[in-house]
């Protein structure tokens, strides 16, 4: 019989106006910027991608999310795992849209956190385990005073780590929030980032979890090429390998790519190929990953790195490949409320040429044919 997989969109929750990015970036901006100012850096590229009805929604809206996730479950979307931003117990950044879907439990979607655990810098910051964020809207002046960090990680000490950990709580708690076998799911997006550490924290917090009367909490690593890993890991598709060699061809193209100062182009089916053979070794704690479109030039620009894939590849296509891969390894599918194997994609980051909602000249393929084929409708909980 073959396995059900149920997706989990990636979801990034950038489309709000903070004032942290006014003031780095401009009045006013969000991602829906990069992708107003996107122009074709190559032929045939289709940029800029508007959104259907020129629908430039803001994630601040109540009635947004409930549109997403009516979205997400009408295509055979079973939830979001929304990127999370806490920095410190001083700063965290973006948590709006989680928080209005925390304060609103009817919006029927579920959820979990991924948490980007690693600071944000300006793009000239030679800083290692750091994120450039907006490279392409760098260039405009900024103080010689300023250090070029915008918001710097400091995970802190035991008392942070509770503090973290109450914040979370009410979300763990919420009966929309993704579980397995009662316990909470928790991604850490950046294993490189002092990973003995987190591996500390993700124990306090398991008990905590206990103390509050949760059956235990569940944290994922993202699988990667330096053996950093939680017993649940997650893939990242693409670009993210998962093994030692995989590790320095993408650190060769990286450093050859940013040499050129070249776009950066994928073979799809290459990458697509790649994808289905690591899924063949996954194990049962293994979440895998796929994608359908990635184009990060948007953000980075066309004298950076960037990436650029054109899709050829549904969702449904993605669903059908995992549960094939599945049922001919002979693997049991993870016993818990999820009820099946878990799958992550990203199909919710509209800097990155991905977003379900549809797109000028794209339309709504992939979410048609994920809804009309996919193994997953009718699969919710």
């Amino acid at each position: 019989m073959q396995k059900k997989v149920k997706l989990i969109a990636n979801y990034l929750p950038q489309f709000h106006v903070i004032p942290e990015n006014s003031r780095w970036w401009g009045d006013g901006y969000t991602d829906w910027v990069g992708v107003r100012q996107a122009e074709p850096q190559y032929p045939g590229q289709h940029q800029p991608r508007v959104p259907l009805h020129e629908n430039y929604y803001s994630l601040d809206d109540p009635a947004v999310l409930q549109w997403q996730a009516d979205l997400a479950r009408q295509y055979g979307v079973y939830g979001f795992g929304m990127y999370h931003y806490w920095f410190s117990s001083e700063l965290q950044l973006l948590q709006k849209p989680a928080e209005l879907l925390l304060a609103h439990p009817e919006i029927d979607i579920h959820f979990m956190f991924i948490w980007d655990n690693t600071s944000w810098t300006r793009t000239w910051v030679q800083k290692g385990a750091a994120n450039d964020w907006a490279p392409k809207f760098d260039e405009q002046p900024v103080s010689p005073q300023e250090s070029g960090m915008l918001a710097e990680l400091r995970y802190g000490t035991e008392v942070d780590w509770r503090k973290h950990f109450d914040y979370l709580l009410p979300f763990f708690r919420d009966e929309r929030y993704i579980k397995l076998d009662g316990k909470p799911m928790f991604a850490f997006f950046q294993p490189n980032n002092d990973f003995p550490l987190q591996q500390r924290l993700a124990a306090y917090w398991e008990q905590l979890a206990i103390e509050a009367g949760l059956p235990g909490l569940i944290c994922l690593s993202k699988d990667n090429a330096h053996n950093r890993r939680f017993t649940y890991q997650m893939r990242y598709s693409p670009f993210s390998p998962n093994n030692f060699w995989g590790g320095v061809k993408n650190k060769l193209s990286h450093l050859w790519t940013k040499r050129r100062q070249k776009i950066r182009f994928a073979d799809y089916d290459a990458q697509w190929r790649s994808i289905l053979s690591d899924a063949r070794h996954a194990d049962a704690r293994t979440f895998l990953s796929g994608f359908v479109s990635f184009d990060d030039t948007p953000r980075r620009g066309g004298e950076r790195e960037s990436f650029a894939v054109t899709p050829r590849r549904s969702l449904s296509v993605i669903c059908a490949s995992f549960s094939r891969y599945r049922a001919s390894r002979g693997r049991s599918t993870l016993s818990s409320p999820l009820g099946t194997s878990g799958a992550r994609g990203h199909i919710w980051s509209r800097t990155s040429g991905t977003a379900m909602h549809g797109s000028r000249p794209c339309g709504r393929p992939w979410r048609r044919r994920t809804r009309t084929r996919s193994p997953l409708r009718g699969q919710m909980l």
